[in-house]
């Protein structure tokens, strides 16, 4: 695992027989969103991550790995699976502060459905998008590739091929994608626990074990697919790799200028989805049906032989079979020598009541209601009488509505009824009642009751013994959109002055949330002249302040709406100043007693002339000078730098530190990067 954790935070290399090398990009997979692909707008305000703020997805595993945030440390993050628009599976994390923030479905790590009402593990699959949200707002996403090995082949001597489909999205570079084989068993022969083909002519590794060398080249095929084809120097190597199984695709949406791969999927051939660890919530295919809610019986006085059970529906949870049905158990509370007497009922899914007749009106019944999908059967929805409250009151309604008064209502907030029975009601202009039972088009009232059009509600109230309330009717209809909302009475209040903290070229504030009649807010960014510079929008107490120029300070104020960002209040206090950085990245690291190196990338020019510092990750000392930076060859941007410590330089490392980082003159952290 930690060579795919590290993974986004490096480049690789290896060398031919002639000394040229082709960089090995390594993969990274990030929850994020291309704004646009193919011309189609995706999740406003969302975009790509950029380096360290990173999130792996591992779609055979139904695992993800969050990296970085760093600047969201001791907040709460959600990560939500979308498919065609319904979110199939979420969860909450803490980020960390560290290099890895949290994880997804791994030992270790949180389950899927952790602090959310989502209680299944998703089956992620190609065209999935992964979205990470603060607060509700969403902080970037990603697109889950088509690519991956789908068959191994061995001419029984030194030649291996891997093959697989290799699509990825419009709007990506076709040549975004590398083949690994993974097994720990080659390091004692290569030297190294894995072997890699990228697209391009062959290419031969140097020689790092005593098992020789390979040569390895992937070529993108007209139908879609890839082919990588590896010729080892052993033939006992290439047999490992053939037999041994960990193939991997790595595919990946953007490369920024310091070779980092963002927007990456990891496909393992081979592996299994479904809970990562004990105590998880189950896949969807293992996932029971729902159990149906607010089960009522309605058994007449004036005919104990009948009754009618009534139910709210249910849906399954994500990427589960659909429920495709009910059934409806009637138990007997007498027992006799060969048991209690039952009698059932199976409905299609789109009916919600059944009706018995014939029923020992001197006995008493248990009612039963289970889901079905497939072969499998819910847990039991059983009706539970009511407390006596007298006889059922006519139901109320909220709004009130009325046969004179049309009230406008929006359809996510619906039409509440309440009293003191079980409400049955209708919106087809027929009567919920027949005779003494509920008639065929009444619906049991579990939810407010949505309002898309011109609708009629008409309501009635019925306790177990069908006594039945005055009936309840209502016209409502959807708000006008054209319809202004009516101006508030005076502006609210300035918001609480603004705390945050710097990132990237950016800046994260917060702020305490106002009243709820509070629709929006704006943030002002002022440079270190007072001049303001940027204005960001928000509809949370939080936004992050993009584009600042790195080792600049900025102070912010927040202005509040409570009419739809028409009339704003005064500007608040500002925050205390907040330096913007830039970001820094190791790139490569190596280490020989007297010869200690360390090169990377920066996304900022030489201005006037930057420096970076190497540290020790245990310690944070500094080890050996300031190293100035320069600017990187064309057609890169920003900055590279290259520190070694030698001995005869006058510098040198007496001893090697586990992990390291270094910083910028213009406030910028790498992550930590281990010492090899």
């Amino acid at each position: 695992m930690e060579e795919f954790r590290m993974a986004y935070r490096q480049r690789r290399s290896h060398s031919n027989g002639s000394g040229r090398t082709r960089v090995r990009r390594i993969a990274v997979l990030v929850v994020l969103a291309l704004t646009a692909i193919s011309g189609s707008a995706l999740l406003a305000g969302a975009a790509v991550p950029t380096f360290p703020d990173n999130i792996l997805i591992f779609p055979n595993r139904d695992f993800i790995s969050v990296q970085g945030f760093m600047d969201h440390a001791g907040q709460t993050a959600t990560i939500e699976i979308t498919r065609a628009g319904k979110v199939v599976g979420s969860a909450q994390g803490v980020i960390s502060g560290g290099d890895v923030a949290f994880e997804i479905n791994h030992p270790g790590g949180v389950c899927w459905g952790n602090g959310t009402a989502l209680q299944v593990t998703p089956d992620i699959v190609a065209g999935d998008t992964a979205t990470i949200k603060f607060g509700g707002t969403a902080s970037g996403d990603t697109t889950v590739q088509a690519a991956e090995a789908t068959s191994v082949s061995y001419d029984g001597l030194n030649t291996v091929v891997v093959k697989g489909p290799a699509t990825v999205g419009a709007g990506i570079d076709p040549t975004n994608i590398e083949q690994r084989t993974v097994n720990p068993d080659l390091v004692a022969t290569i030297g190294k626990r894995d072997v890699r083909a990228v697209p391009g002519p062959p290419v031969t590794a140097p020689k790092s074990g005593p098992a020789g060398s390979y040569t390895s080249d992937l070529a993108l095929n007209a139908d879609g697919t890839f082919t990588a084809t590896y010729v080892f120097d052993s033939q006992s190597v290439a047999a490992t790799v053939a037999n041994g199984g960990g193939e991997r695709v790595l595919t990946w949406q953007q490369l920024d200028p310091a070779g980092n791969r963002q927007g990456v999927t990891i496909a393992e051939k081979g592996q299994l989805g479904g809970p990562g660890f004990g105590g998880c919530p189950t896949g969807p295919a293992q996932q029971i049906p729902p159990t149906p809610r607010s089960v009522s019986v309605v058994r007449p006085a004036s005919d104990k032989t009948t009754m009618q059970v009534n139910w709210a529906s249910v849906t399954a949870q994500p990427g589960a079979d659909p429920v495709d049905g009910y059934s409806v158990e009637l138990i007997a509370a007498t027992s006799t020598a060969a048991g209690q007497q039952q009698r059932g009922i199976r409905t299609p899914v789109g009916v919600t009541k059944a009706s018995f007749t014939g029923l020992d009106a001197t006995e008493t019944y248990a009612v039963e209601v289970r889901s079905t999908a497939g072969a499998h059967m819910s847990d039991p929805g059983v009706s539970s009488p009511p407390p006596d409250l007298g006889p059922p009151t006519k139901p109320v309604a909220s709004p009130a509505g009325g046969a004179n008064n049309t009230s406008a209502v929006a359809a996510p907030s619906g039409v509440t009824l309440t009293s003191n029975g079980q409400i049955y009601y209708t919106t087809d202009s027929s009567s919920p009642v027949n005779g003494d039972m509920p008639s065929d088009t009444a619906k049991l009232y579990a939810d407010p009751i949505p309002v898309t059009g011109p609708t009629e509600i008409r309501a009635v109230a019925l306790d177990q013994a069908g006594n039945i309330s005055p009936e309840f009717q209502g016209f409502y209809k959807v708000p006008d959109a054209a319809a202004p909302p009516p101006a508030p009475s005076t502006a609210p209040d300035a918001p609480a002055k603004p705390t945050g903290t710097g990132g990237a070229h950016k800046a994260t504030l917060q702020w305490t949330a106002g009243p709820a009649s509070i629709t929006d807010y704006r943030v002002f960014a002022y440079n270190a002249a007072g001049t303001r510079v940027s204005t960001t929008a928000s509809k949370t107490s939080s936004a992050t302040v993009i584009g600042l120029n790195a080792g600049d300070s900025y102070t912010f104020t927040v202005e509040a709406s409570n009419d739809g960002a028409t009339t704003w209040s005064a500007e608040s206090l500002p925050s205390d100043p907040i330096r913007a950085t830039d970001s820094v990245s190791i790139t490569k690291v190596t280490w020989k007693v007297g010869d200690f190196r360390v090169t990377g990338a920066g996304s900022d020019a030489t201005t006037p002339a930057g420096t970076v510092t190497l540290h020790n990750a245990a310690t944070g000392a500094a080890i050996g000078p300031d190293t100035t930076v320069t600017a990187a060859a064309a057609p890169a941007t920003g900055t590279t730098f290259d520190i070694r410590l030698k001995t005869g330089t006058g510098t040198t490392a007496a001893t090697k530190p586990a992990k390291v980082y270094v910083t910028s003159s213009l406030g910028g952290r790498s992550p930590d990067v281990v010492v090899p």
